[in-house]
């Protein structure tokens, strides 16, 4: 049964626009590569189309605007960080001992992203709680984020609340993203 997630009270899209440009779309539809603005739509001030935008779109949240433990300040245009739901049977490279429905990309759009206060609370919140979680930078036009499993690595500092070292752990992870290659879009035509 597909649920429909529970949305924040207070938490409007407003004039951020992330989600219409990092995204790739490719439903019968509408295609639309990941990190190229979405044709439909104004940056910092939303979709001209948005009475009769496409169903991926219409059923779209980020992790912003669901979940409680994001501080409020987080909203992606304003904070530097995109943070998207994975639906688990998407999810490939995780084992079996993760049981929540999603894991979550937590994007960092820009390199001062990383200094964001409560960006390691954030973190190991989702470590703590077993939800699969990983760090991710953008690609260029048409390329998938590249990204790093962080719960394997981040779990024994996280167990011993050891932020020191969780820091030391983000920043390596962000440092090998910025040396990964990116892939491709896949081809869904």
């Amino acid at each position: 049964m597909n649920q429909e997630p529970a949305i924040l009270s207070g938490r409007q899209c407003g004039a951020c626009t992330v989600c219409c440009k990092v995204l790739p779309i490719s439903t019968e539809a509408f295609n639309k590569t990941a990190n190229v603005l979405c044709t439909h739509c104004n940056e910092g001030q939303g979709c001209r189309i948005y009475q009769s935008r496409p169903g991926f779109c219409r059923s779209f949240y980020c992790d912003w605007r669901l979940n409680p433990q994001i501080p409020a300040t987080w909203r992606p245009d304003k904070s530097g960080i995109f943070i998207q739901r994975i639906a688990r049977e998407h999810i490939e490279e995780i084992g079996e001992n993760y049981n929540t429905a999603h894991g979550v990309l937590l994007v960092l759009l820009r390199p001062d992203a990383i200094d964001r206060p409560a960006l390691i609370d954030a973190i190991a919140d989702y470590v703590s709680r077993r939800v699969p979680i990983f760090l991710s930078i953008p690609g260029p036009a048409g390329y998938l984020p590249a990204q790093i499993f962080l719960n394997d690595i981040m779990e024994n500092a996280v167990a011993g609340r050891d932020l020191h070292e969780m820091m030391i752990i983000v920043r390596q992870a962000f440092a090998a993203l910025t040396r990964q290659e990116f892939e491709p879009v896949p081809d869904f035509g």
